[in-house]
């Protein structure tokens, strides 16, 4: 989770600087957007590593 919201928290910090400087919704929005697509990407990095190797098909009975 950290790995990945590294990478987007400067992006993120950009964002909350304009909305504290301007109070600006769209800044807000945006800010928004990041955090989510932040939290996306952590939970797909998440997911790829919880999910076993996909070397073979599960072989069915």
């Amino acid at each position: 989770l950290f790995d990945a919201m590294r990478d987007h928290s400067e992006t993120i910090y950009r964002d909350i600087q304009r909305i504290v400087g301007r109070q600006d919704l769209r800044a807000l929005q945006a800010a928004l957007n990041h955090l989510i697509t932040a939290l996306d990407s952590a939970r797909e990095q998440k997911n790829d590593q919880a999910r076993p190797p996909q070397d073979s098909p599960p072989q069915r009975a």
